[in-house]
This record gives structure tokens, C-alpha cells and sequence, in this order.
């Protein structure tokens, strides 16, 4: 059976901090608790409902970043404005992170008042929520490349677009030249 974790709220602040914010980093739970973690095979039933809600949370994320991207991406098609397209995607990206936070200080409160109240379970949320945020923390950073090379693409395209227009018409304007200079 596990014992309650001393500064539990503190490590698992600490834990927070390390999984959200500008430059999310690894934490080391075992600096805090040593390397013999408790197994999740057998978490209590509301450990295991706050983090299926968790999990739902993060379905319903992905879809909406999916879905937002999307229609960025057919909103430019349509409409050919490459700004709007920016500030879109920016906007979006940033959006993302704030609602990414908020998901993992949603799950990460629910689990500190858990463990406030059953503190024998300490030691396993704590192990809980450090997967839960490196997991987290690892799908943030693929959702940001998603963004990153969303855009990317999208400028190449674009500058190639205007390098093969300008290249075409170099073309045009030389095989006109040549045909009117080979004229007379």
C-alpha cells in the first residue's frame, strides 16, 4: 500500500509547471519519490474516471485543432488571402497551447483534490500525472510541428507559385524576343 507523499501539492505544482508553458521540460518524478513507482495497473476507480475524462478532453482537442486547421487551409484556398491565413494559424497556435494548459491544470487539480482527500493514493497520482503530462507534453509538440509545417508548407507553395510565374514569363519574354529579333 502506499503512503502519502510528502510536499505531495508541491511536486505535483512542480510537475505542472514542467509540463505546460512556453518550453515545456522533462520532469523527474523519481528525484522526488525515488525509482520504485507504484504500478497503475491498479488505480482506484476515480483515478481512472478523472482520467478517461481527461482522455475525452484530449479527443475533443485534436478534433477541434484538426478541424480549425482545415478550415484555414480551405479558408486561403477560397479566398487567397495569405495574411488572414497567418494570423490565422498564429492565432490557432496559440489558442491550442492555452486551451492545452488549461486542460492539464483541469486534470491536475482534479487529481491534487483526490489525493488531498485519499492521501494513501499520493504516490500513484503522482506517477499518474507524470505520464499523463509527458504524453501530453509529447502530442503539444507534434500538434505545434502539424502548425509549423501547415505554414511551411503553405509559403513554399506560395513561393513557388511566384517562382514559377515569374520563371514562365521570363521565358515567354525571351522566346517573344528572340522570335521578333529572328524576324527581320
Amino acid at each position: 500500500m502506499s503512503v502519502a507523499v510528502s510536499n505531495f501539492s508541491n511536486i505535483l505544482k512542480q510537475m505542472r509547471d514542467s509540463y505546460t508553458g512556453e518550453s515545456p521540460k522533462e520532469f523527474s518524478l523519481a528525484e522526488h519519490i525515488g525509482l520504485q513507482a507504484s504500478s497503475l495497473s491498479d488505480a482506484p476507480a476515480d483515478l481512472q474516471k478523472v482520467t478517461k475524462e481527461h482522455e475525452q478532453n484530449l479527443t475533443n482537442f485534436h478534433i477541434q485543432q484538426e478541424t480549425g486547421l482545415l478550415n484555414n487551409v480551405q479558408s486561403l484556398e477560397k479566398d487567397k488571402n495569405h495574411s488572414s491565413f497567418m494570423d490565422k494559424m498564429n492565432k490557432n497556435r496559440e489558442n491550442a497551447k492555452k486551451q492545452a494548459t488549461e486542460m492539464i491544470d483541469k486534470y491536475y487539480n482534479k487529481l491534487e483534490d483526490i489525493g488531498v482527500k485519499h492521501p494513501e493514493q499520493q504516490e500513484l497520482i503522482l506517477v499518474l500525472a507524470d505520464k499523463v503530462g509527458a504524453f501530453m507534453k509529447a502530442i503539444m509538440t507534434k500538434i505545434m510541428d502539424v502548425f509549423v509545417s501547415v505554414i511551411a508548407t503553405v509559403t513554399k507553395a506560395i513561393r513557388q507559385a511566384i517562382d514559377f510565374i515569374a520563371s514562365s514569363f521570363k521565358t515567354f519574354a525571351n522566346t517573344a524576343k528572340n522570335f521578333f529579333a529572328g524576324l527581320f
